[in-house]
């Protein structure tokens, strides 16, 4: 502040002689109080929270309507499969009747007559059918049915692979958003370090104003990098949250890294946010790539299963053309017995054969449906074999290629790191301009986010391979 009165003080004294220089100096002034002020230093958030990658990988498989989806159709597809497994049984049941006549048989005999019965009749009591034979249509509706939940079961793991993926992959925007607040702060700290130099050395005559107001237009210029970065991270936490089915108690509408807590910034966070670092999570990962395509991925399994279904389904239909063969038999309380007047027990047993001689070619038609539906399946499963197998490799050549690519940004890190210090050396000796400094600091952050960009894509290479492999 004793500064900034030593400033207005000149001014005074320069009877407005040099007016012009005066109003620079205010500006640059003003520059330097505002920036140690922080343009309004961000508040710490009460809530800070950390999340890690394994417990936003459980959330989203605990809390996936997809996954739940799939468990209630399994465990309808177990319900059919007993279903169709009773038919393995007799079945019993019990049998009602009754009636009504007017007129009964009678036979006369001279002056008698005798009534075959009563006006009034009924039967009941228990009666149990079984079929004997049936051209194995149980036994292939049954397995039909197995299929499918092996199938639906199949599908089920697959699922819960892609939704691992999906919250890995989340996560990974998450860890790079993350980073990117941090790279820029460093930048913000490293161009307000510059200004304060540069107004030193420019109250001691040595640089001009115009060298302040770029070194102010850095600074700025980084504070809205940051604002940016931070709408990125209040993005990617919201992306998690739909994936991982909750919130963790988070509130996203201006976040921070936990790292930065203590940092001079703009606005007030929201929440503070600590996750696994990137390099742990790649260093976790990276045995991930020895894995072999798996040909017998769950999802390709499931079409096999599929494929498997239709066939039995087709086996089952043909059967329809089979003789077929029952027993029967029951016990019942009957009125009458016959001409008597009386009730009765009466048990009954018997044997029956049933030939399908014309039905309009419904069975052969249904049968050669289902195995136009098995063919059908096979070559889903061969289209998705082929899909699947070019998705893994593309992820291993792309790891391949971001490994060759990380050698080359380390390097250039270093490179740019010693550019830009040298730069700013140059540039206090006076043999270049600032604007020179301002172009190897922002070559420097672009260096380093592009190194950290590279390890998150090698991540979500890493997660396919994942998935796929085995």
């Amino acid at each position: 502040m004793t500064a900034f009165l030593k400033i207005i003080k000149a001014g005074l004294e320069a009877n407005f002689h040099n007016m012009t220089i005066f109003k620079i100096r205010l500006i640059a002034a003003f520059a330097v109080i505002f920036t140690a002020m922080g343009y309004g230093t961000a508040m710490a958030a009460d809530i800070s929270v950390s999340i890690t990658l394994e417990q936003c990988e459980q959330d989203a498989v605990n809390n996936s309507a997809k996954l739940r989806q799939l468990n209630s159709q399994i465990l309808a597809l177990e319900e059919s499969v007993n279903a169709a497994h009773s038919a393995y049984f007799p079945s019993i049941t019990l049998d009602a009747q009754g009636g009504w006549v007017s007129e009964v048989p009678e036979m006369k005999i001279g002056a008698m007559s005798m009534k075959y019965g009563d006006n009034w009749s009924y039967s009941a009591g228990p009666a149990a059918k079984y079929i004997l034979y049936d051209g194995k249509g149980r036994s292939s509706r049954e397995n039909a049915q197995k299929a499918a939940l092996k199938a639906k079961k199949q599908e089920a793991e697959y699922a819960e692979k892609q939704i691992r993926m999906q919250a890995r992959q989340a996560y990974f925007a998450l860890q790079q958003n993350l980073q990117k607040t941090y790279l820029i702060n460093s930048q913000i700290e490293l161009a307000r370090k510059q200004l304060k130099d540069l107004n030193s050395a420019y109250q001691a005559g040595t640089k001009t104003p115009l060298d302040v107001l770029i070194a102010k237009k850095q600074v700025n210029a980084a504070l809205a990098k940051m604002t940016e970065a931070r709408s990125g991270l209040a993005s990617a936490l919201r992306v998690l949250f739909r994936i991982a089915g909750t919130d963790y108690g988070i509130n996203p509408e201006y976040p921070l890294d936990k790292r930065l807590a203590k940092a001079s910034l703009p606005g007030n966070s929201s929440s503070l946010i600590d996750a696994d670092s990137i390099e742990k999570t790649l260093s976790s990962m990276e045995h991930i790539y020895g894995k072999e395509f798996d040909e017998n991925s769950p999802r390709l399994a499931a079409l096999e299963s599929m494929k498997e279904y239709y066939e039995k389904l087709s086996e089952a239909a043909k059967s329809a053309l089979s003789p077929s063969a029952y027993l029967s038999g029951g016990a019942y309380l009957q009125y009458p017995n016959g001409p008597v007047k009386e009730s009765v027990f009466l048990g009954k047993a018997g044997a029956s054969i049933s030939v399908p001689l014309f039905e309009g070619g419904k069975s052969s038609s249904q049968t050669k449906a289902h195995k136009h539906s098995a063919e059908a399946a096979s070559f889903e499963k061969k289209d998705a074999e082929s899909s699947l197998k070019n998705i893994f490799l593309t992820a291993k050549d792309r790891i391949y290629a971001l490994s060759v690519e990380e050698d080359i940004l380390k390097n250039m890190e270093q490179d740019s790191a010693e550019t830009a210090k040298l730069a700013y050396e140059a540039y206090k000796a006076g043999t270049v301009t600032f604007f020179e400094v301002d172009n190897a600091n922002v070559q420097l952050l672009e260096c380093r986010m592009s190194l950290s960009d590279m390890r998150i894509k090698k991540l979500n290479a890493l997660a396919i391979i994942d998935s796929l492999g085995r």
